[in-house]
């Protein structure tokens, strides 16, 4: 019985010393709800006591600061418990940079289909939209992080993002063809051409054959022709087969025959030509598109031609010509002189002499010599005693010459002197119808 009243006692005297220590409430809360979580969540806990609390944020969010209980942004934080707490962490979306550019001539444009601000926030939606600067340019698509033909579209943003919009120049082909016989060249030598380049073409005719235009989308006589394309092109190089004129005449007495006889000739074509001399004319050559002296030749055409058939006497094609003279005052102290054969052939030389003024011999050679067109043959003559220059002016050279099986005599003055290569003057012909 003792016992029970002091146990009794001792649970009283307990009972009246000691006073019970107030418990909090702590709650928690994230803004918004699905960004973050906080550690701990909540609980109860003593007065007094000191919680440390953690924002802890999702992906593409960020902390960004407490309310309730806890003010500020420090993270972790810590609160002391001496009433009930209510604490909420806040958290914003992460901001991500969207980076487009244009490759080719043309225009990015973004529209936010959410909100926006200075970078793009996690999960916003942005439209882009890509338009050519210019007509001729076109938009081929997306690359980067966005990998898309089409315009406009619309993408998420979840992270940095680099997006290009690749737009390309028109490009267009050149399509040649060949009217007749020819060919054409294409520079620059590509099959596609981008829009405002320069291209050039140029004709090349196949031998009898003329370049006469093109034709097509560009209708021009210009070769080569250049043009700055701006469309697919169809153009045609037109050729015709060439025809040329020929003009036949002559000088002198003779005629000219040639066979065929028509206004134009094709390329290649022969023309039989034949020279016929008259009375004491006689054939020397022709001349223009023709450098013979055959009376019968054959023409063959590549070009518009023209020939003449020269016909000349013996008379004006034997000239007695100066090749030199020296002298002293009025005194000649030698004297040179030549023949020139212009006729169409060689003419033998048989005998030249020189008689004075008074008609006597000063001079004598049988040398025979042979002289061929267009060249001469000379004789100076040296005085043992000067001449009076009117007494040599008056001397006369007389030339023996035989042309075609008949045989000449040229006769002719000095005549007054003059620079060497002069023709000499007082010319005169006499036909020998026997040997002399």
């Amino acid at each position: 019985m003792r016992n029970l009243l002091i146990l009794l006692f001792i649970l009283l005297l307990t009972s009246c010393g000691t006073e019970n220590t107030p418990v909090y409430q702590l709650t928690t809360a994230t803004d918004p709800a699905e960004a973050g979580s906080v550690s701990p969540s909540g609980g109860e806990f003593d007065e007094g006591t000191s919680v440390t609390l953690q924002a802890s944020a999702n992906e593409h969010w960020v902390f960004s600061g407490w309310s309730g209980g806890l003010a500020g942004s420090q993270n972790p934080d810590s609160l002391i418990m001496n009433s009930d707490q209510q604490v909420t962490a806040h958290f914003i979306k992460k901001d991500y940079p969207l980076t487009v550019t244009a490759e080719g001539d043309g225009t990015i444009t973004e529209r936010v289909v959410q909100a926006k601000t200075t970078n793009y926030e996690h999960g916003t939606l942005v439209e882009l939209t890509a338009e050519p600067n210019h007509d001729y340019w076109t938009f081929q698509g997306w690359t980067g992080d966005l990998e898309s033909p089409d315009n406009p579209v619309t993408v998420e943003i979840d992270g940095p993002t680099q997006i290009r919009g690749v737009f390309a120049i028109h490009t267009y082909s050149v399509q040649t063809s060949v009217n007749g016989s020819g060919s054409v060249t294409v520079s620059p030598d590509q099959q596609e051409f981008e829009h405002g380049e320069e291209v050039t073409l140029t004709a090349e005719e196949e031998t009898g054959w003329l370049f006469t235009g093109w034709s097509g989308d560009i209708e021009s006589d210009d070769n080569p022709l250049i043009f700055t394309i701006e469309s697919d092109m169809e153009i045609t190089a037109n050729f015709e087969e060439a025809s040329y004129s020929l003009k036949v005449d002559h000088t002198g007495d003779g005629r000219v025959s040639y066979s065929p006889e028509k206004e134009s000739y094709t390329h290649g074509e022969e023309v039989q030509l034949k020279a016929t001399p008259r009375g004491d004319h006689h054939f020397i050559g022709w001349e223009g598109d023709l450098d013979t002296n055959n009376p019968e030749e054959t023409l063959v055409m590549t070009q518009d031609s023209e020939v003449t058939a020269i016909f000349r006497t013996v008379e004006e094609s034997l000239i007695q010509r100066y090749s030199s003279r020296s002298g002293i005052n009025n005194m000649v102290l030698s004297a040179g002189i030549q023949l020139q054969n212009n006729l169409g052939d060689d003419i033998t030389l048989t005998r030249f002499t020189v008689f004075s003024h008074t008609g006597g011999l000063v001079a004598r050679s049988d040398e025979v010599h042979t002289v061929e067109p267009g060249s001469s043959i000379g004789y100076t003559l040296t005085f043992n005693f000067p001449q009076a220059d009117a007494n040599v002016r008056n001397f006369e050279a007389e030339w023996r010459v035989t042309y075609k099986g008949e045989k000449y005599i040229k006769r002719a003055k000095f005549g007054d002197f003059g620079t060497a290569h002069d023709a000499i003057s007082g010319d005169s012909l006499i036909e020998l119808e026997s040997d002399i």
